[in-house]
């Protein structure tokens, strides 16, 4: 985490190899306050810090699931499977490939992130996607509903705009 303060000439940097908590965001903005005697306006450690990493974790306990609609068991899809492949285009994401591998399960590509989906409910598919970014490391699970057309094709297939 980087701070910068270019009318003050300073920079703070705060290294962590640990997301549990918005304290180091928090650090900072509390060194600045000390480092340039400012006055004492928030109490970044023991107030805001705590408040934010409150809701940070209820934000990941709502997100057990992946965020995904609750499950309806029982339910398959209308097509065969290659029936969804192609290429599709989604507003956040930009180019997603959906393929059939040779051993007939559907796989997604979206940029680097690849991921096997398996029938979730009706025309809706999940997947888990590793992503390795700067802040953490994490395992998300995506959805990946195909829209049908008024034939038997296979049209658009949408995704949720969660990065």
């Amino acid at each position: 985490m980087v701070a910068f303060f270019p009318d003050d000439d300073l920079v703070l940097a705060f290294l962590s190899n640990v997301e549990v908590t918005e304290l180091p965001s928090s650090i900072l903005y509390h060194m600045a306050d000390e480092l340039l005697s400012l006055p004492k306006t928030e109490d970044w450690i023991n107030d805001v810090a705590l408040k934010r990493t409150q809701v940070t974790y209820k934000l990941r306990s709502g997100m057990e699931n992946g965020g995904l609609p609750e499950r309806i068991e029982g339910t398959r899809n209308s097509h065969a499977l290659v029936d969804y492949t192609g290429e599709y285009t989604n507003p956040v994401f930009g180019k997603i490939v959906a393929t059939l591998q040779e051993d007939g399960s559907l796989f997604m590509k979206v940029r680097t992130l690849e991921s096997k989906l398996e029938h979730y409910h009706y025309e809706s598919f999940k997947g888990y996607v590793q992503d390795f970014s700067i802040r953490e490391i994490r395992v998300d699970s995506v959805e990946a509903t195909f829209v049908l057309g008024s034939g038997p094709e296979v049209y658009k297939r949408t995704e949720s705009s969660k990065p």
